[in-house]
């Protein structure tokens, strides 16, 4: 049990999701290399490697691995290929060849936040600014970003062939969108194919396979697409027919820290009893077995995977927040868990629960950013999975009644008019007839039970919350633009009672707790 503990905890950490062999040999006859190396940047479990020595059989194979274990396997199994155990992001003179024909091909680690802002922060930040790509935090990205500069830097021939996650491509992000120009810049995309999810373990995302060939082009070209011709910037959504949240707001936030991982009180715990259960966590050495009995609170867990029939996830989820604690007890002075100050209060679904907030946690490489002033604010979903829940609403600080920060932004309702870019204000004075700007977050509740919406959620698979560019004028025939103006300058002024279960109608509902 040890055993697979360890290993569970490893994949998750590494972002380990090997790749089937007999999948790969229905992959390699999609894809176009002619190329006198290829390299595979991370080999594990030989999925790629298998194939590869018999589709490529007058190819060099090269082999990167940075586990030890699954490297003397692989030295183990292909005796005679070039394999090499090392990290990725320290690879350099081991990829200086004679020939200009190098190609890499594989399935990249995806895992966010990566891996390798604990152990490579500055060199991946660094490379990332190189060639204008900031703001993200997937491992997948920057293995892209690092295959990339070997083969502009050493002037190389060949095409970069990876799985990786649909949403690299998918998400619409002011971040992602530097992403895919990035690889227009120095790429031509050739082919782009769903990859089924099923055929890996513990894999729920949409996966594709992203094959492209040194020598940008940034025209608005054809690819082949799931086997049909189609423009490329259709391919990468790049062109929207919408205005995304980041050309909405000047600021938005995510949560403060991942719920997820120790940070937020168990159902029917006080705020005191959460604070004194943490301070007894940070008060002695921490290991899955201890935390076992010190997350709990009266039998009861935050997570609902903690209280799993399945040993294996009990013991994976446990190990990882074991490592959040230890590098917290590394980087921030743990007196901050005393202070009862620092423990703050959110509506979870329908009761208040509580969690931990300091500046100070930002030190830690799991930690989201931090709203440096914590209020009243509207919450969207800002990058929703195809089959998750819509929520649009109020929360008193800076982390949501779901208490999934990575999936949720929050705009502080604080001079809210201030946030608002100076275009979006032209359009919205435009559009409405010079409405008060605060009623930008019935709209969007409006919108997000609209059929334009959840056509482009579908479409999109994960989907970042956008407004039409056309502005949908039935809005306007469903409020009392009177009654909503008073109710949201009362909103704003902070004159309404401080519970506000939810937004509907195109009105704020007010509830008023006694």
């Amino acid at each position: 049990m040890l055993e697979e503990k360890n290993i569970q905890s490893k994949k998750y950490q590494l972002g380990q999701f090997f790749t089937p062999a007999n999948l790969v040999s229905d992959i390699l006859p999609q894809l176009d290399i002619q190329s006198d190396i290829i390299v595979e940047p991370s080999f594990g479990g030989c999925g790629f490697i298998e194939p590869m020595t018999t589709v490529y059989k007058d190819a060099e194979i090269v082999g990167i691995e940075l586990d030890k274990d699954w490297y003397d396997k692989g030295v183990e199994k292909y005796p005679n290929l070039n394999l090499i155990h090392k990290n990725f992001y320290d690879i350099n003179d081991e990829m200086l060849f004679d020939t200009k024909r190098v190609s890499f091909l594989g399935n990249v680690p995806f895992r966010s936040p990566a891996y390798s802002l604990t152990t490579h922060k500055d060199y991946v930040k660094k490379l990332a600014r190189k060639y204008g790509v900031t703001g993200i935090r997937e491992e997948a990205v920057f293995f892209i970003i690092k295959t990339a500069d070997i083969m502009i830097t050493n002037d190389y021939e060949g095409g970069i062939h990876y799985i990786i996650p649909k949403s690299l491509i998918t998400n619409d992000s002011k971040f992602y969108m530097q992403f895919k120009k990035f690889i227009k810049k120095y790429f031509k995309i050739i082919n782009v194919f769903d990859i089924d999810p099923t055929k890996f373990d513990n894999v729920a995302q949409d996966l594709i396979m992203l094959s492209m060939q040194k020598g940008g082009d940034e025209t608005d070209y054809y690819v082949k697409h799931n086997g049909a011709e189609e423009k490329v910037d259709s391919v990468l959504q790049m062109v929207n027919p919408d205005i995304p949240f980041q050309e909405i707001f000047e600021k938005t936030y995510l949560g403060s820290v991942p719920a997820e991982s120790f940070l937020l009180s168990v159902s029917g715990e006080t705020k005191t009893q959460f604070r004194d259960r943490l301070v007894k966590i940070f008060s002695k050495d921490t290991t899955p077995a201890s935390l076992k009995v010190d997350l709990s609170h009266k039998g009861k867990y935050h997570l609902k995977v903690l209280s799993s029939n399945s040993a294996d996830k009990v013991d994976a989820k446990l190990q990882v927040i074991a490592d959040y604690i230890n590098e917290t007890k590394d980087k921030v002075n743990v007196d901050i868990f005393k202070d009862i100050a620092n423990y703050q209060v959110i509506q979870q679904r329908k009761e208040i629960r509580y969690y931990f907030r300091h500046k100070d946690i930002k030190k830690c490489s799991f930690v989201y950013e931090i709203n440096p002033n914590p209020q009243p604010s509207f919450y969207f979903t800002s990058n929703p999975s195809a089959g998750s829940t819509d929520y649009f609403g109020y929360c008193e600080f800076d982390i949501t009644r779901n208490s999934s920060p990575g999936c949720c932004r929050t705009v502080p309702l604080e001079n809210a008019a201030k946030n608002i870019k100076a275009d979006f204000a032209k359009y919205w004075k435009k559009a409405t007839d010079d409405l008060p700007i605060e009623m930008v977050f019935s709209y969007i509740q409006y919108v997000s039970k609209s059929d334009w919406y959840k056509k482009q959620k579908k479409l999109r698979k994960r989907f970042y919350f956008c407004l039409p560019k056309v502005f949908m004028k039935e809005w306007l025939l469903e409020i009392d633009t009177e009654t909503e103006a008073k109710v949201i300058r009362s909103f704003i002024d902070k004159k309404i009672p401080k519970k506000i279960e939810k937004f509907g109608n195109g009105l704020f509902e007010m509830v008023d707790n006694g």
